[in-house]
């Protein structure tokens, strides 16, 4: 029923009926209907699941070594969904890592079973304190890692998206307090305008005052206009509290009602959401 598009969790009201036939397709025979109520649910992710609710990189391969606890926001991974966790970081070619449940803490680990497969820099099969490490790309730099824990399987690929990743973000426009001056005038101002970086891939501003009726973007350098992020499109459904942004893109409408907001930026999908407090 999952594949189908059905939720998780949800009754769902199905009609059954059995067809069969020779191989051939002759002398087809159908069933009556039969009604029935049943909930879709997911099978036990082949990986057990971090605990902690984090994970986090660690190895020679990344910026900060083998030291551990690790850098952080920087190589935390993003909880992309209930089974499935993601990052972009900068590598270094021809290395290794690891993903840890607990930043400071050698005792659990996920890895592979073999390190040296073929292929496996690309991805692959990963598990819970498997024997080797995950061996890196060959080639130094920057690169998204997904990790399925529902499927035991992780993916590497390079991450080219203009402007590349931001150490930083603010945001500008007429829907904000520092309207389009940038930065703004006002030094507070500028400050609640600026965006604190969860992880690797996440930012997020807790509180601000947005007017409705207005559009803002993303700046990754304050006071540059050369670089910008906006939205895909800004006559979508929705976009006003939520929806995929781009390089580059069009100014983003604020919401329908002035007021304060949470605002989350990701990057692991290029999406934003914003929380009316």
């Amino acid at each position: 029923m999952l594949s189908y598009g059905f939720e998780f969790n949800k009754p769902y009201d199905l009609d059954m009926r059995v067809i069969s036939s020779y191989i051939n397709n002759n002398e087809r025979r159908i069933s009556n209907t039969v009604k029935l109520r049943a909930t879709p649910y997911k099978i036990p992710p082949k990986v057990p699941l971090p605990t902690t609710g984090k994970l986090y990189i660690v190895g020679n391969a990344t910026q900060g070594d083998w030291n551990n606890p690790v850098p952080v926001p920087t190589q935390e991974l993003t909880r992309i969904d209930e089974t499935t966790f993601g990052g972009i970081f900068n590598l270094i070619g021809g290395r290794q890592y690891l993903i840890l449940p607990l930043n400071g803490n050698w005792d659990n680990k996920y890895s592979v079973a073999n390190g040296a497969a073929p292929g496996l820099a690309a991805g692959g099969d990963f598990g819970f304190n498997l024997s080797d490490n995950f061996p890196g790309p060959a080639a130094s730099g920057w690169y998204k890692i997904i990790l399925d824990f529902q499927t035991g399987k992780f993916t590497v690929t390079e991450f080219t998206q203009q402007h590349g990743l931001p150490s930083a973000l603010f945001i500008v426009g007429d829907a904000t307090p520092g309207g389009w001056n940038n930065p703004p005038a006002d030094p507070v101002v500028a400050t609640s305008q600026t965006f604190t970086r969860i992880n690797s891939t996440r930012f997020e501003i807790a509180s601000l005052a947005l007017t409705a009726g207005k559009a803002y973007l993303l700046l990754p350098e304050t006071g540059n206009w050369d670089k910008k992020f906006g939205a895909l499109d800004p006559q979508a459904a929705g976009i006003k509290l939520e929806g995929p942004f781009t390089p580059q893109g069009e100014n983003i409408p604020s919401p329908d009602v002035t007021g304060n907001y949470k605002i989350a930026v990701d990057f692991i999908n290029n999406r934003y959401t914003l929380t009316k407090l």
